[in-house]
Protein backbone atom coordinates (compact mmCIF):
# COMPACT_ATOMS: atom_id res chain seq x y z
CA UNK A 1 0.00 0.00 0.00
CA UNK A 2 2.75 2.58 0.59
CA UNK A 3 4.44 1.91 -2.91
CA UNK A 4 1.01 2.68 -3.93
CA UNK A 5 0.66 5.32 -6.62
CA UNK A 6 -2.33 8.30 -6.86
CA UNK A 7 -2.89 10.59 -9.05
CA UNK A 8 -4.71 13.50 -7.41
CA UNK A 9 -7.98 13.29 -9.45
CA UNK A 10 -8.06 9.16 -8.61
CA UNK A 11 -8.08 10.60 -5.04
CA UNK A 12 -10.29 13.42 -5.23
CA UNK A 13 -13.00 11.15 -6.89
CA UNK A 14 -12.36 8.70 -3.96
CA UNK A 15 -12.61 11.54 -0.83
CA UNK A 16 -16.36 12.36 -3.00
CA UNK A 17 -17.67 9.37 -3.08
CA UNK A 18 -18.52 8.89 1.23
CA UNK A 19 -20.28 12.09 0.48
CA UNK A 20 -21.86 11.34 -2.51
CA UNK A 21 -23.51 7.41 -0.58
CA UNK A 22 -24.56 9.10 2.52
CA UNK A 23 -28.03 10.64 2.34
CA UNK A 24 -28.23 14.17 3.72
CA UNK A 25 -30.08 14.38 7.14
CA UNK A 26 -30.82 18.20 7.89
CA UNK A 27 -31.76 18.87 11.61
CA UNK A 28 -34.91 20.88 12.24
CA UNK A 29 -33.86 24.48 12.01
CA UNK A 30 -34.37 25.88 16.21
CA UNK A 31 -31.06 22.89 16.68
CA UNK A 32 -28.94 24.29 13.96
CA UNK A 33 -29.83 28.08 15.74
CA UNK A 34 -29.06 27.16 18.83
CA UNK A 35 -25.76 25.18 17.76
CA UNK A 36 -24.88 28.09 15.89
CA UNK A 37 -25.03 29.79 18.88
CA UNK A 38 -23.16 27.90 21.17
CA UNK A 39 -20.17 27.97 18.68
CA UNK A 40 -20.59 31.65 18.85
CA UNK A 41 -20.06 31.84 22.51
CA UNK A 42 -17.36 29.63 22.86
CA UNK A 43 -15.43 30.97 20.14
CA UNK A 44 -16.15 34.63 21.57
CA UNK A 45 -14.92 33.05 25.33
CA UNK A 46 -11.83 31.82 23.47
CA UNK A 47 -10.90 35.15 21.68
CA UNK A 48 -11.13 37.14 24.93
CA UNK A 49 -9.34 35.33 27.00
CA UNK A 50 -6.33 35.94 24.38
CA UNK A 51 -3.85 38.73 24.92
CA UNK A 52 -3.64 41.31 21.87
CA UNK A 53 -0.54 43.78 22.19
CA UNK A 54 -2.10 47.45 21.72
CA UNK A 55 0.55 47.66 18.76
CA UNK A 56 -0.94 45.14 16.68
CA UNK A 57 -2.56 46.49 13.59
CA UNK A 58 -5.39 45.08 12.32
CA UNK A 59 -5.69 42.57 8.81
CA UNK A 60 -7.82 45.04 7.17
CA UNK A 61 -8.15 49.27 6.81
CA UNK A 62 -11.04 51.24 6.49
CA UNK A 63 -11.09 53.82 3.57
CA UNK A 64 -13.64 56.50 3.07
Amino acid sequence: MLGMKITRRKLAALALVPAATVPAQTPPAEDLDALAKSRLRANSETLAKMAIPMGTEPAFLFKA
